[in-house]
């Protein structure tokens, strides 16, 4: 049984917020809307004469990939998902392909009789291709991995397209698992055929059958702006005739999306030259380049050019198009229709977090964003709350009758209070009325609210970092924990309030040290964090237990480690009980587990008698009981889960796991368990949830961006710049492009967001993972052979992919194993993608020899034992990564060895990332720097090798590695060299 949300109370704050917005910003909405006039003056006699250079302010339309004909008659372009033509003088458009799925990236033949284009109606993007009079479409590409057309062949016999798949045997190129090696298939179907192993995006087809593309060096966001340094995107040409890569484009910065000139004397393509993405020209032979626009604020994309010379591109979501010394003219399209589904019905959301109530027979629960209360005995489920933004935080009040959460739809987050008028039932499910009030609102971010046990008060954190309590009767809030809990995720602060409501439990970053403490603070505020723990290890998910007499913890002081805390670690439940002074230190902890083991949560019983735990065995998460006094273990329910959370109601007559987004409650006494009801039927606003959603990303940067002035960009004109552009975003791969651009004008790394299509081919893809990892493997191996083969087996060979505990392994037990007689070691950080292992790495190539275990007659170790105490030489390149660029930048300047291959640029930098409302879509921004012993941030700040060696595209194709050649001969001249006596 389902029951509609109520009505709300106190949502004319939006209007009267916005009316407030308005009439203070008037000045400067008049002020900007002056300045757009004067543009348009001032440009109307420049380059071309140049149209009003913003968006169009009126309902702009999110077009986008336009592509002109051949005989410059027709535009084809996408928008809403499908692709359209319309006349290049502008009109009405016509639907050409749409409706099977996700269609983009068109691409005309050069007879202008055909488009090829990618669509991802089978499950991930492929190549298809349709006949421009109408008839079947061709499905030319039918792999696991995503494909992209590029362009015909001269005569349009083949298709060329970008793909991860297998590609030229001889190649040294990395086996990149992206598609940006160079393929082609005929254009009316067949076996496909590998080019180049290039990493390249934007392959056009030139005279002579010349290729002008675009290098893709690292695994930053496409549409990331602004990079400079060897990170940055340029253009270059490839001969097919002489099998030779010539660099065109010399700017430090952002070069893109190359096409030819139909006599094939110039080169035009886009710049950021000036600041913003435009169209230049180049003479080939020639390295001056020519702004053709002079846009400001937003890039130009997609170039296209007919065989008359004319340019077609989009900017501000519109279409372009300039001829040759004629000016820039903007391509009317009369007004499309919208798609019509622009609300979504949704049943069976996974939940995210869940509340017991205080009598034990109801559920509050979040999914899909939304509030709900599940009746335990039956299958009544309400729902409480119906917006567009995210509720998160709940929790009940002690007697039940209201219910507190964030929301964040007003903007920021604020704390909202729910009251149910009951019937005699005294259940949500059955309530007559629910009504919503504002707690908290401000101009902070306020969440994760918690009633204090008389319910006279609320714990919640503001600004992610600092802890408060506000008091209902006096609407007043006090500071208990001022900026002292590190903003790392969102909404994972971690605090309980004691039974009394005279003290709070945290769990609080430990100073400089990064791991997590468990500290006890006094709840009426002035009094100092009492560090509880003290472990120096990792103390998580403090609770208090036995009605406020005792607290328990997960510690892996004790367990298992992975390497550079990347890895699988196993967790006690450690306890501090009455009598215990919380003085003591952290040795006379009681330890309540007799072995550790990879625990997600754990509760004690009020008698204290029996510890219940989710721990995995195997492959899966199950419910285990303890039996303290006997000290003997059981499983007391199978789960097969991924971890999950533990709770009990109010009398421990059941506990409730939420695990893998399912509620199920377990009888402690014998096991058996039910799942709980959360089925519901929801309706859900697909244009205000994605409004939310930019609102969302821009205000988390705006936020929580780890460094002050957003890297310059105006952050704050960039929402409603970027917001303008919603009435024309339908599906979530266009949303998640606009997203990444308003993100893009950040100039950073480690921020994104991306879109997970539900759907694969699963198999398949499986298999393509296992092909991905044989050809690196390959590689690999054949970086060895060449280093052993050119030392005589003087040097060893190691590569290093992630920074992660399976990585360290790895180079242990091939250094240390195989490895151990060599004189030297190159390791090769060429592509790494990053982790959390530099120190640990750098730990281990560090050891200096001290001393002989040993006795006349042999030596049985050497210490330091496990550690490289030889000669070490690192290779590294453009397209090293976070954890990757901290390596590098850590071992060039502790001086332990030689770095040869090529600058890095700054991506050393912690992320944070989460799902949006939508969980299909997630968000990724950097709260975290790392600043240098200079104090600058790395992020940015490129690392430069002692040795550059750049690896011409040319000599990879031909099987040759010049950066490892490099690499060798170096170190082999460094060992014929007397070693130096160290201090």
């Amino acid at each position: 049984m389902t029951d509609q949300p109520v009505p709300k109370v106190g949502m004319v704050l939006l209007f009267s917020g916005g009316v407030r917005w308005f009439v203070r910003n008037l000045t400067a909405l008049y002020g900007l809307y002056m300045k757009r006039i004067l543009l348009l003056l001032i440009w109307s006699g420049v380059v071309g004469r140049l149209p009003a250079q913003t968006p169009a302010a009126a309902a702009p339309q999110w077009m986008r990939y336009p592509a002109i004909a051949p005989d410059g008659k027709t535009i084809a372009f996408v928008y809403a998902g499908d692709i359209y033509t319309v006349p290049a003088t502008g009109g009405e458009a016509r639907l050409w392909v749409g409706g099977a799925g996700y269609e983009f990236m068109p691409v005309w033949s050069h007879d202008g009789k055909r488009i090829a284009y990618a669509s991802d109606r089978a499950g991930n993007f492929d190549v298809y291709v349709r006949p421009l009079a109408g008839g079947q479409d061709i499905q030319l590409t039918r792999h696991v991995a995503d494909e992209f057309p590029f362009d015909f062949s001269a005569k349009d016999t083949r298709v060329l397209f970008g793909s991860a798949r297998v590609a030229l045997a001889q190649s040294r190129q990395f086996p990149l698992d992206e598609g940006h090696k160079l393929f082609e298939v005929p254009s009316t179907g067949g076996d496909t055929r590998s080019l180049l192993s290039t990493p390249m995006a934007d392959v056009r087809v030139g005279p002579g059958g010349k290729l002008v593309y675009e290098d893709v060096k690292t695994r930053e966001n496409r549409w990331r702006k602004h990079q400079t340094g060897v990170g940055a995107r340029d253009i270059w040409v490839y001969d097919a005739a002489q099998q030779v890569h010539q660099r065109i484009s010399s700017f430090v910065g952002e070069d893109r999306n190359g096409v030819y000139a139909p006599d094939g004397k110039i080169i035009y393509y886009l710049s950021e030259r000036n600041g913003s993405f435009n169209i230049y020209q180049q003479l080939v032979g020639d390295t001056t380049a020519v702004a053709v626009t002079a846009y400001r604020g937003q890039p130009v994309r997609f170039l296209s050019i007919d065989r008359n010379g004319t340019l077609c591109y989009g900017y501000g979501g519109q279409l372009y198009i300039k001829r040759y010394h004629k000016a820039t003219v903007r391509v009317q399209v009369n007004p499309i229709p919208r798609p019509d589904a622009q609300r979504r019905q949704l049943t069976h959301q996974p939940v995210t977090e869940m509340a017991i109530s205080p009598s034990g027979r109801e559920i509050a629960f979040v999914a899909a964003g939304e509030v709900f209360v599940t009746s335990i005995r039956d299958t009544r489920v309400r729902q409480i709350t119906a917006t567009a933004a995210p509720e998160a935080g709940i929790g009940f009040s002690p007697d039940g009758k209201q219910l507190i959460y964030g929301t964040e739809r007003q903007g920021s987050w604020e704390i909202m209070q729910a009251t149910a008028v009951m019937t005699p039932d005294s259940l949500w499910v059955s309530a007559t009325s629910i009504v919503e009030q504002v707690l908290i609102s401000n101009d902070a971010d306020n969440n994760q609210p918690q009633f204090s046990p008389d319910g006279r008060e609320i714990a919640y954190i503001e600004n992610r970092q600092t802890l408060k309590v506000y008091h209902l009767r006096t609407r007043q809030s006090r500071t208990i924990l001022d900026r002292q809990l590190i903003n790392e995720g969102e909404l994972d602060q971690y605090f309980k309030w004691s039974p009394s409501g005279q003290q709070l439990l945290v769990q609080f970053p430990a100073p400089g040290n990064g791991n997590s403490e468990v500290g006890v603070v006094d709840a009426a505020g002035g009094g100092a964090l009492i560090n509880l723990s003290q472990s120096g290890f990792d103390d998580i998910r403090p609770s208090w237990q036995q009605h406020g007499r005792g607290i328990t913890w997960l510690s892996d002081r004790e367990g298992l480690h992975g390497f550079g805390r990347s890895g699988k670690r196993q967790l006690d439940v450690y306890g501090l009980f009455a009598g215990q002074d919380t003085a003591l230190p952290a040795a006379q902890r009681t330890r309540l587990t007799t072995d550790a083991a990879l625990l997600s949560d754990a509760l004690l019983s009020n008698d204290g008698q029996r510890l219940y735990c989710l721990a995995k065995t195997m492959d899966q998460y199950d419910l285990w009981c303890t039996d303290l006094q006997q000290q003997t273990t059981r499983r007391l329910s199978s789960f097969g889960t991924e971890g999950g959370s533990l709770q009990w109601d109010d009398a421990q007559r059941f506990l409730y796991t939420l695990s893998d987004g399912v509620i199920t409650q377990v009888d402690p006494r014998n096991g058996n368990k039910r799942v709980i009801p959360t089925s519901v039927t929801i309706s859900i606003d697909l244009e205000a949830q994605r409004r939310s959603m930019l609102d969302h990303v821009w205000r988390r940067v705006a936020t929580a961006f780890y460094t002050t002035g957003w890297h310059g960009a105006n952050w704050p004109a960039l929402h409603d710049q970027y917001a303008a552009f919603l009435p024309g975003i339908f599906n979530n791969y266009d949303l998640a492009e606009l997203l990444n651009e308003m993100l893009g004008e950040l100039n950073v790394s480690h921020t994104g967001v991306t879109y997970k299509k539900e759907g694969s081919r699963g198999a398949g893809a499986v298999a393509f993972s296992a092909t991905t990892d044989s050809l690196y493997q390959r590689w690999v191996q054949r970086n060895r052979e060449e280093v052993t083969k050119a030392s005589q087996g003087r040097i060893g060979y190691i590569h290093l992919y992630r920074m992660n505990d399976a990585a360290y392994r790895q180079v242990v037990e091939e250094v240390l194993g195989s490895m151990d007689r060599c004189d030297a070691l190159v390791v090769d950080t060429r592509y790494n993608r990053g982790g959390n292992l530099a120190l640990e790495l750098e730990a281990f190539l560090s050891g200096t020899a001290l001393r002989d275990n040993a006795n006349d007659r042999s030596v049985l170790s050497r210490e330091p034992v496990a550690r490289w105490t030889k000669p070490t030489i690192v290779l590294a390149n453009e397209a090293n990564y976070s954890d990757g660029h901290c390596f590098v930048y850590d071992y060039r300047l502790l001086h332990l060895g030689t770095l040869v291959g090529m600058p890095v640029p700054g991506s050393c930098t912690w992320q944070s990332a989460h799902a949006l409302i939508d969980r299909s879509l997630s968000f990724a921004v950097p709260v975290m720097g790392v600043r240098g012993i200079n104090g600058r941030y790395l992020e940015n700040q490129a690392t430069e090798p002692d040795i550059e060696v750049r690896n011409d595209q040319d000599a990879l194709e031909a099987g040759r590695d010049q950066q490892l050649e490099a690499a060798i001969r170096t170190m082999l001249q460094q060992l014929q060299q007397p070693v130096a006596d160290k201090p």
